[in-house]
């Protein structure tokens, strides 16, 4: 796929899809940074709607019933592994620095398919990784996961 195709990504929960492999459904799963300190958990996933895959996940933290919770998008490709939790190869630094998608006026739980490619773009290359739609793109370790 190259950067000029139309990309449709949707949240798994306000979709009907099954994602191509159920074990990437690591919703409600706590996640850590690669010193153990923890992030805050898996809120939802968006998803390629093309190949049903998980391409970024929704992490939330902090707030007190949804009142000032903090969501920020990290793609699967930071995923250093996952056991019993989420493991991202990032600090908490890094993902304290990235815009808090909550307040970007388009976060993924109102409608992914309105978000521009180049804010998903733009993500991924805060993370120093190439999208998933780019011919440098690899597939990650998520995907890989209990195989």
């Amino acid at each position: 796929m190259d950067d000029t195709a139309q990309i449709s990504m949707v949240t798994l929960w306000e979709s009907t899809l099954e994602l191509a492999h159920a074990d990437d459904d690591v919703r409600g799963m706590a996640v850590f940074d690669r010193y153990g300190r923890r992030l805050g958990e898996v809120d939802d996933l968006v998803v390629d709607e093309r190949e049903r895959r998980a391409r970024l996940l929704v992490i939330s933290s902090g707030g007190v019933l949804g009142l000032f919770e903090s969501r920020r998008l990290v793609p699967v490709e930071a995923i250093a592994r996952v056991d019993d939790a989420v493991h991202v190869d990032r600090d908490h630094t890094s993902l304290r620095d990235l815009p808090d998608d909550s307040q970007r006026g388009d976060p993924p739980g109102d409608d992914p398919q309105d978000v521009p490619t180049s804010s998903y773009a733009a993500i991924y290359r805060y993370y120093g990784i190439a999208p998933f739609w780019s011919e440098n793109h690899f597939v990650s370790y998520f995907h890989q996961r209990g195989a």
